[in-house]
């Protein structure tokens, strides 16, 4: 099993609990079986999470996250897909996270 990128991305990082990070772009490109996961990890002082993530305006798959410890400074991770079949169209699109949570910074 092989596993390729075809396309081309950016990242960001900024202190935007509770809303939206609109600014990550990836440039999809054709081909076939594709399927796009965004990776996400915060560090945060309360309860942080997601409720959604969308790639081109088209909702994806929550697969899995997780958050450690349950109280004290926390550390959430998640894993959203994206099938080929629900792709939109090649070319620049917009990963937008919806976060939950309020945002805070260590002590």
């Amino acid at each position: 099993m092989a596993i390729a990128k075809q396309g081309t991305d950016t990242n960001t990082s900024g202190n935007t609990l509770p809303g939206v990070d609109s600014s990550l772009s990836h440039t999809l490109v054709s081909g076939t079986n594709r399927k796009i996961l965004v990776f996400i990890m915060v560090e945060n002082g309360s309860t942080t999470g997601t409720s959604g993530v969308t790639y081109g305006g088209q909702s994806m798959s929550l697969a899995v996250e997780y958050e450690q410890p349950v109280t004290g400074f926390r550390q959430y991770c998640a894993i959203y897909y994206l099938d080929e079949d629900n792709l939109p169209s090649n070319g620049a699109q917009t990963v937008a996270v919806t976060f939950t949570g309020t945002a805070s910074s260590p002590a």
